[in-house]
């Protein structure tokens, strides 16, 4: 009786074992899962949901906020579609987003981005005759791109 009790008593055992060293390879898991994501991973994140593909990042100046922006080329379309938003750092947020077509996107200093929209005719100078507008990342003003 002794032997058989054993034997019980030893597989208990062993089957305990597999059941611990399982669960702890979900633990390391969970462990992982809560660790806060890098502001590049957030960034990639926001660019797929917003862009369904990769994005460009360009901080400003500071590094306080962030220009996401994604091209992409449209069948039928010869002017490519710039999609952005603007991304502030310390409130973990996207304060602006737009798309424009056949246009660029740039920081002009630290807190303003200027949107340019380009004439769909073919021209010498298209900069020249840009129109489009300026953001403030501050005050969440927009307003007239004025030619120079």
């Amino acid at each position: 009786m002794k032997t058989s009790s054993m034997k019980i008593y030893f597989i208990y055992f062993f089957f305990f074992l597999i059941v611990v060293s399982c669960s702890s390879k979900d633990s390391t898991n969970t462990y992982n899962d809560l660790k806060e994501k890098s502001l590049n991973e957030i960034l990639q994140e926001l660019a797929y949901k917003n862009f369904n593909g990769n994005g460009y990042s360009h901080f400003n100046e500071n590094g306080n906020y962030v220009l996401v922006t994604s091209k992409e080329q449209i069948k039928n379309k010869p002017n490519p579609t710039l999609k952005f938003f603007i991304y502030d750092v310390q409130a973990k947020r996207i304060i602006f987003k737009d798309t424009i077509f056949n246009g660029n996107v740039f920081w002009k200093n630290s807190k303003t981005v200027e949107v340019a929209i380009y004439p769909a005719i073919e021209m010498k100078n298209p900069s020249k005759y840009a129109i489009g507008y300026l953001f403030n990342v501050k005050s969440g003003e927009k307003t007239s791109r004025i030619q120079n």
